[in-house]
C-alpha cells in the first residue's frame, strides 16, 4: 500500500512541477480524486481493524490481570505487537491522506476557472 501512495504522488508531483498539459489537469483530477477516495476507504478499514485489535489487546490484557497464565500473557503481548504495527500503519495511512488533500488543492489550481454563466444585471 505504501508504494501504491508513493508512485500515485511521484506521478502527481511530477504533472505539478510542469509534465502535464493544460487539458490533462481535469484528468489528473479525475484520477487523483478516484484515488483519493479509495485510500480514505483504506483509512476507514483500517482504523476499524485498529480499534478491534486495541480491544482485544485490552480484554486479553485484563484477562490476565484476573487469571494470569502463561497462554494469556502471550496472547496479550502477541495483540500488542499486532496494535503497534497496526497504529504505525494507520499512521501512515493518516499522514497520506493529509498529503494528498494538500495535493489536490495545487491540481485545482491548474484547472481553469469555470464560469457560472450568470451576467450581472444592469
Amino acid at each position: 500500500m505504501i508504494r501504491y501512495i508513493r508512485d500515485h504522488e511521484q506521478r502527481v508531483r511530477t504533472a505539478l512541477a510542469g509534465a502535464a498539459t493544460d487539458d490533462a489537469w481535469p484528468e489528473l483530477r479525475a484520477l487523483h480524486q478516484s484515488r483519493l477516495t479509495y485510500l480514505q476507504h483504506e483509512r476507514l478499514a483500517h482504523l476499524h481493524v485498529t480499534l478491534a485489535v486495541g480491544l482485544y489487546a485490552l480484554l486479553f490484557f485484563l484477562a490476565s490481570l484476573f487469571a494470569p497464565t502463561a497462554l494469556l500473557w502471550t496472547v496479550t503481548a502477541l495483540f500488542v505487537v499486532l496494535e503497534g504495527a497496526y497504529l504505525i500503519h494507520y499512521y501512515r495511512l493518516e499522514n497520506s491522506v493529509q498529503r494528498w488533500y494538500r495535493l489536490a488543492d495545487e491540481i485545482a489550481e491548474h484547472l481553469p476557472q469555470r464560469t457560472t454563466g450568470t451576467q450581472p444585471v444592469d
